[in-house]
């Protein structure tokens, strides 16, 4: 058989061209790619998204101790590409709600209420969804507080918002008993809340008291969330402080500088403030 023939058969059906064939190799069409890459398989597609969850919760964390909008507005165009490649991600959802969280709690007042309003909403739906797929306790409670500040944004919601805010603190409080975050948001919002309502100094510091013996503890590991425990600190330190106990409050500061030396709001804010005569 002819060689001619002999390498149109390699080609045609091996797909190659032999090592001898340079004249051939160089004109021989390139292979053909398939227009779709190769399905990844669902195990990899996990370990993806949790890789970017873990990317993302450690962003949030490095923002939140820099304090300021800029570096929290970064780490939400980071969690946006992650989105875009896992918008069904349970994990991805909550920290795009908890992200949202950080940036009403920081921005406060000076937000206007059009982005107030609409962080809100965003905040609402990424937690809800995050929710459908995976109930977890951290969700529950931050999207309490989420409904309960729509509510004091709009007082007419409560009636609608209202049974909605007390199931989620609800099953919050039930798939948390001993999980730390839960009693740190709740302490928190009991020292803004009126002892009328189940608030107060002596409410938060029992809470935060809780948040601070179970860190201790805390079981959970990166990428679900594990984010609080300097911050269980700082806001005891704000009880302290409230209820004339400044000594207290410097300890608790200390503590929390300890474990996040890094905390603006601590070492720029708290600690300068507890010092003032």
């Amino acid at each position: 058989m002819r060689p001619v023939r002999l390498l149109l058969i390699a080609v045609l059906f091996l797909g190659v061209v032999p090592p001898s064939a340079d004249a051939q190799r160089r004109t021989a069409p390139p292979p053909r790619r398939s227009a779709q890459p190769p399905r990844r398989s669902a195990d990899d597609q996990r370990r993806t998204a949790r890789a970017w969850a873990d990317t993302v919760s450690a962003a949030i964390d490095a923002a939140t101790r820099a304090g300021g909008m800029a570096r929290l507005e970064e780490t939400r165009r980071l969690l946006n590409r992650a989105l875009a490649a896992y918008p069904d991600d349970a994990l991805l959802r909550h920290y795009e709600g908890f992200l949202l969280y950080r940036m009403i709690t920081v921005g406060g007042a000076a937000l206007p209420a059009a982005t107030m309003a609409t962080y809100l909403d965003d905040a609402r739906a990424a937690l809800e969804r995050s929710l459908a797929r995976r109930p977890m306790a951290e969700s529950y409670l931050l999207l309490s507080e989420i409904y309960s500040r729509q509510v004091a944004a709009n007082p007419k919601r409560g009636a609608s918002l209202g049974p909605a805010l007390a199931l989620a603190r609800a099953r919050a409080m039930s798939i948390g008993a001993k999980n730390p975050r839960v009693y740190l948001l709740a302490g928190i919002a009991a020292l803004y809340a009126s002892p009328e309502v189940g608030g107060g100094t002596h409410t938060a510091e029992r809470l935060l008291l809780a948040a601070v013996d179970f860190f201790r503890n805390d079981p959970a590991r990166r990428p679900d969330p594990t984010w609080g425990r300097a911050e269980a600190y700082a806001w005891l330190g704000q009880v302290y402080e409230r209820t004339n106990r400044r000594a207290a409050a410097k300890k608790m500061y200390a503590s929390a500088l300890a474990l996040e030396p890094d905390n603006a709001w601590v070492r720029d804010v708290l600690v300068p403030g507890v010092a003032a005569p």
